[in-house]
């Protein structure tokens, strides 16, 4: 749709649901800074259609999950979170991972199509990487999370997130150049995560208890942001009540 667009009017452009464009159950997306459309499925996929493909055409490229013919390569069970970058590679935050450890970012370079192993993983932290995003200078950034279960009665589930900035080159043991997390930060359950022109970091924030997802929020971020402070402002709605088990969000 148009920048600006409100009520019903007609789309710039659709990718339908065909066995043409092999779209079924889309989990997370992003566009590139040029405009190329990258979809993370259900399957562990990646679908990407460039700037003006519209209708029902294949995407250029198609990179299968570890479950789908010809995935045998790939290490993700489900896309959960995906974003891409002004050179088209793609980053991928698994739900699942079928490499030893919790899920980390999965990089796949422009050139990578049908069946290839990953550029590179990336999880310096060895947390559970539920968010990715990038800045403009290629600097990946995450969201994660750990989960604490404390036996009750009542039994409660903690969880306590983490935002995380690693260098644009960085490898499966590279540590992050920053992180922030820490009672001030108001971060729990994380997912999407998104870095705006300035730097800002925005990131979705739930509470999560056994399957029961509850107080959404998108918390922002300073862009010199480090360590265990509070976010500069919060977002939230009286309409919000039924959030997403991994939300997403989207900055214009």
């Amino acid at each position: 749709y148009a920048a600006g667009t409100t009520g019903t009017p007609t789309s710039l452009r659709t990718i339908p649901v065909t066995a043409t464009t092999g779209i079924y159950a889309i989990d997370g997306m992003a566009v590139s800074p040029t405009g190329e459309i990258l979809i993370g499925q259900d399957g562990g996929d990646v679908d990407e259609w460039s700037a003006t493909q519209s209708g029902s055409v294949a995407p250029e490229r198609r990179i299968p999950g570890y479950s789908q013919t010809g995935g045998s390569l790939s290490p993700v069970v489900v896309a959960n979170q995906v974003a891409i970058d002004g050179s088209d590679n793609l980053y991928i935050a698994p739900l699942g991972i079928t490499t030893v450890g919790p899920p980390a970012v999965v990089i796949y370079g422009p050139s990578a199509n049908g069946t290839v192993a990953p550029a590179r993983i990336v999880d310096g932290t060895g947390l559970g990487v539920t968010g990715v995003t990038v800045d403009s200078a290629g600097n990946i950034y995450t969201a994660s999370e750990t989960c604490t279960i404390v036996v009750g009665p009542p039994t409660t589930q903690t969880c306590n997130g983490t935002i995380s900035e690693y260098a644009a080159t960085a490898g499966a043991t590279d540590p992050p150049i920053r992180t922030i997390s820490g009672a001030l930060t108001q971060l729990n359950n994380l997912s999407g995560i998104k870095i705006d022109g300035a730097g800002n970091i925005f990131v979705v924030s739930t509470t999560l208890n056994f399957g029961t997802v509850t107080n959404p929020a998108v918390l922002k971020f300073a862009a010199t942001a480090t360590g265990n402070v509070a976010p500069t402002s919060s977002f939230t709605s009286t309409a919000w009540t039924t959030p997403d088990f991994n939300p997403s969000i989207a900055l214009h």
